[in-house]
């Protein structure tokens, strides 16, 4: 990895069923410590439907070339125990100077 570590993370993917039978995220996790820079923002906007002040918060993160993450899987930091979904994935496609892969988080929990 080639940025600095903050944190670690479990990649989590899958789903279920919850007791209603209805299909629902599973927090299996596919690969736990992985070393990630993770830095996590907020939005502040007005919903234009209803008039309510609303907070996103979303996040960046690097992980290591080659780590199993895809686009809808969702990431767990490890020390805070935030939970954010995995909404894009970008790999690098230089194999002779790897780079680390980017995500764009959004925190769902």
């Amino acid at each position: 990895m080639i940025a600095p570590a903050n944190t670690t993370v479990a990649v989590l993917a899958g789903t279920t069923t919850n007791a209603a039978g209805d299909v629902v995220d599973a927090d299996t996790p596919t690969v736990t410590g992985v070393p990630a820079l993770l830095v996590e923002r907020s939005r502040n906007y007005t919903n234009q439907v209803d008039g309510m002040p609303r907070t996103v918060r979303y996040g960046k993160a690097r992980v290591p070339t080659g780590t199993a993450v895809v686009k809808d899987d969702r990431v767990r930091d490890e020390q805070s125990g935030a939970v954010y979904l995995v909404e894009a994935v970008f790999a690098p496609k230089d194999r002779q100077f790897p780079a680390d892969t980017q995500l764009d988080l959004k925190r769902v929990r």
